[in-house]
């Protein structure tokens, strides 16, 4: 739709008790209204919105895949997930953020070692009430 991060915006500026994030990338420095719109609106950054509304007495939850490369080593920040900055921009506010390593028991470990590194970037869900 083409008014998808307006409709985003508005739903989480409207949640009252609750809103649950969960994504393979949630990236706390996307501006949520965009072009001509955003001069209308104070900060859109998704972030910051999910702060002011957790310290609003919202229970927000953020949910990210933690993305193994991330863990160390020649390969970190690969995929650009953010999973590592997203944790690290909601410690210590009211948000309860925490990365979920995907996992996976399998014969032989296999199976197990191609969950918990390749999956698609497009798994997102938002719930507010």
């Amino acid at each position: 739709p083409t008014r998808l991060w307006m409709d985003l915006y508005q739903a989480l500026e409207n949640a009252q008790k609750l809103i649950y994030i969960t994504g393979w990338s949630v990236f706390t420095g996307i501006s949520l209204v965009r072009g001509d719109e955003a001069a209308h609106f104070g900060d859109t950054n998704v972030g910051e919105v999910l702060k002011r509304k957790a310290s609003e007495g919202v229970r927000v939850l953020v949910m990210t895949w933690n993305e193994k490369s991330n863990d160390g080593g020649w390969m970190e920040g690969v995929l650009g997930t953010h999973d590592e900055d997203t944790l690290k921009y909601f410690k210590g506010s009211d948000v309860i953020c925490t990365n979920v390593p995907r996992q996976k028991d399998s014969w032989l470990g296999l199976g197990g070692q191609f969950v918990s590194t390749l999956y698609t970037h497009h798994q997102k869900t938002v719930v507010c009430d």
